[in-house]
C-alpha cells in the first residue's frame, strides 16, 4: 500500500513540477525544493527523533553520499522536467530500486546485509514493476494514440 501511494504522489509530483518548471528556472526551483526539504527533514528529526552525529568514517561517507545524491536529485528532476515527459522522468527515477539491490548484495553486504531469501527478492521485484507499471502504460498509450489517433487499449 505504502508503495502505491508513494508511486501515485511521485507521479503527482513530477506532473505538478513539469507544469512549474516551464515558467521558472528550473536550478532556482531546485535550491527552494532543497532548502524546503532541509527544514522540513531538520524539523521533524528534532522533534521525533534523538540527533546523532555520526562518528566513524564510514558512516560520515555514507551521509556524505546520501546528501550529495539527494541534493542532485532535487537539481536534476526539475531541469529533466523541461526537456522529458514526466512519465520518462518516473522511469528514470525506478531505475535506482534495480541499482540498490544489485549492490545489497555485492557491495554494501558487509554493512547491511539483506535477508538473502526468496521473500525480500521476490518484493524488490514487486516494488519495482510497481513503480515502472504506470509509467510504461502511459508510453505505450501515448504511443498508441500517436500510431492509431486513438487509445487502442
Amino acid at each position: 500500500i505504502f508503495a502505491a501511494c508513494s508511486g501515485i504522489l511521485v507521479a503527482m509530483t513530477f506532473h505538478g513540477v513539469s507544469r512549474i518548471v516551464d515558467e521558472v528556472n528550473a536550478f532556482v526551483f531546485g535550491f527552494w525544493i532543497a532548502i524546503s526539504g532541509v527544514l522540513i527533514s531538520l524539523t521533524l528529526m528534532i522533534i521525533l527523533e534523538d540527533p546523532v552525529v555520526p562518528s566513524s568514517s564510514m558512516c560520515i561517507l555514507l551521509l556524505l553520499g546520501h546528501a550529495f545524491g539527494t541534493s542532485q536529485f532535487s537539481i536534476v528532476i526539475p531541469w529533466c522536467l523541461q526537456y522529458l515527459s514526466p512519465t520518462i522522468c518516473g522511469l528514470l527515477n525506478s531505475l535506482p530500486l534495480i541499482l540498490l539491490l544489485i549492490l545489497q548484495y555485492t557491495e554494501l553486504k558487509n554493512i547491511q546485509p539483506g535477508h538473502g531469501n526468496w521473500v525480500e527478492i521476490l518484493g524488490a521485484l514487486f516494488c519495482f514493476i510497481g513503480v515502472i507499471g504506470g509509467p510504461t502504460w502511459e508510453l505505450v498509450k501515448q504511443n498508441n494514440h500517436r500510431k492509431y489517433g486513438y487509445d487502442a487499449l
